[in-house]
């Protein structure tokens, strides 16, 4: 790492001497090393952040205060230099026998090039119109290596790195990128591993209230399933996820649903809800596929026929010979 944020500056340490394990143990890290590669990463970082502005000011076409409203794209490149600073502060701190102090001074790296690249004010504005935040994948994983680096942090009950300090930097994530299934992943562990159930749950309200999204609605029933609520509680946030114009047309949620009824017993309701799927996302072959399972056995085998005849009309193509699965199961074969 030194040899790397030092432009190869610092020597490596096989080419010191020895190879592998024995010549690093043989050649400590100086200080004067440590600082050469530590100023190193500092130059890269303001050079990479000098030109992520310049580029957004191009895209921009040099209009006045364009520049502050819309992020620069990150490459992963970038993104790799960022992440390589912040661990190369993790292990000076480690080296010099303060972890806590390498904790922070890797999250002010990723505080500082975050800063840099999303304006401050441009998060409330994103919020308030409940816009999807910005089209970036490497800035989107960029602050999901921050918020998951605070929270190991406070898992690990590092000084300085209290879990609210965690919570605050996921939220502050999802304020930009409300649909991130890693962070909303980060943020349902981080507080179902603090027990705090009630303020996730708020949490989570208030951001399908500002950018609802079917990652979102999933995310809530991943905490109703997890704290093992009772089923009319999860099947009353199943129920307003595939009734809510952000999750009406996403198939996983009624796919969920409708094994959710199967596995209750309730295959009459299983039927209402095929039919309201069918509705919402005629184009999910699986969701089909997974309403006819459910209801094999269960519907008098007409009804089976004429859902295979909808899915033609669609043109769901079946690749499996339908007359040959009937014959099967006549002889005591597989089932559909």
């Amino acid at each position: 790492m030194a040899w790397l944020g030092s432009c190869g500056a610092v020597t490596l340490p096989a080419a010191a001497g020895g190879s592998g394990a024995a010549g690093a143990a043989a050649t400590p890290l100086q200080q004067a090393e440590m600082v050469a590669a530590k100023r190193g990463f500092q130059d890269h970082l303001l050079a990479l952040m000098r030109q992520q502005q310049q580029a957004a000011a191009t895209a921009a076409g040099g209009q006045s205060g364009a520049a502050e409203q819309a992020p620069a794209a990150l490459s992963a490149g970038g993104r790799a230099l960022v992440a390589a600073a912040a661990a190369f502060e993790l292990l000076l701190g480690r080296l010099r026998g303060s972890l806590a102090a390498g904790v922070k001074a890797a999250l002010a790296i990723y505080d500082q090039v975050l800063a840099a690249l999303v304006p401050a004010q441009q998060a409330p504005q994103q919020a308030h119109r409940g816009a999807a935040g910005p089209a970036d994948a490497q800035l989107e994983l960029l602050s999901w290596q921050r918020s998951a680096l605070a929270a190991d942090a406070a898992r690990h009950a590092v000084p300085g790195a209290p879990p609210a300090m965690a919570r605050e930097a996921v939220l502050r994530a999802l304020r930009l990128f409300p649909g991130s299934l890693p962070l909303l992943h980060l943020l349902v562990a981080h507080e179902m591993a603090g027990h705090t159930l009630t303020q996730l749950r708020r949490e989570l309200h208030g951001l399908l209230e500002v950018a609802p999204s079917p990652q979102a609605w999933l995310a809530m029933l991943a905490v109703e399933v997890g704290s093992r609520s009772p089923s009319g509680v999860v099947a009353a946030t199943l129920e307003r996820a595939v009734s809510h114009p952000s999750g009406r047309a996403c198939p996983l949620l009624w796919r969920c649903y409708l094994r959710f009824e199967a596995h209750r017993g309730r295959y009459e309701a299983v039927r209402r809800l095929l039919l309201r799927a069918i509705g919402a996302c005629p184009w999910s072959k699986a969701m089909w596929c997974d309403g006819l399972a459910l209801l094999n056995g269960r519907v008098p085998p007409k009804e089976l026929s004429e859902y295979m005849e909808v899915m033609k009309d669609k043109e769901l193509v079946v690749r499996t010979d339908m007359l040959e699965v009937a014959l099967a199961q006549l002889e005591g074969g597989a089932q559909l």
